[in-house]
């Protein structure tokens, strides 16, 4: 009876493996088109809080759910039928932490990428390089992005030329 639920509940584990996966593709394909639009970084800000927030959800999940089966009666049946739970919980805490946050802010010397949106110079409305920050319009709306000030003399030169 107990074996049941137990391949009943495997069963299950794997539909939310099957949604991981296609998320972090997508997030990996994000990234390196933001990688490619961008080009060499002249500053970057990542908000690694959000990051580390995201994390802690399924990092919790995980502990709870290893720490659940290691007490389990049958914890090798357990443990063998919830390996997709693992392996899902593991692929969330990669997605977790390589998706973009809305507050991540990317300039280089071919584009910037603002949160999940990424753009090379030539394709942004207006471009205008101030002291210690260049302001932006996408998307409809300003955006500013504070810059070191080698750093905006090297997007001011490379803007110009």
């Amino acid at each position: 009876m107990q074996e049941a639920r137990i391949a009943e509940l495997a069963s299950l584990c794997h539909v939310p493996l099957w949604t991981c996966v296609p998320a972090l593709l997508y997030v990996l394909l994000v990234q390196h088109r933001a990688r490619e639009a961008v080009g060499e970084v002249l500053t970057a800000h990542r908000d690694v809080r959000t990051r580390v927030v995201r994390v802690v959800v399924p990092g919790a999940a995980l502990v709870a759910l290893f720490a659940g089966s290691a007490a389990a009666a049958d914890s090798e049946l357990l443990f063998e039928a919830l390996a997709p739970a693992f392996e899902c919980l593991a692929l969330a805490i990669v997605l977790a932490w390589y998706a973009p946050s809305a507050e991540d802010r990317v300039v280089g010397r071919s584009g910037l990428q603002l949160g999940w949106s990424s753009a090379r110079w030539e394709d942004v409305e207006d471009v205008r390089v101030e002291s210690g920050s260049v302001c932006v319009s996408i998307e409809g709306g300003v955006r500013r992005v504070a810059l070191a000030p080698d750093a905006a003399e090297a997007l001011r030169s490379e803007l110009d030329g």
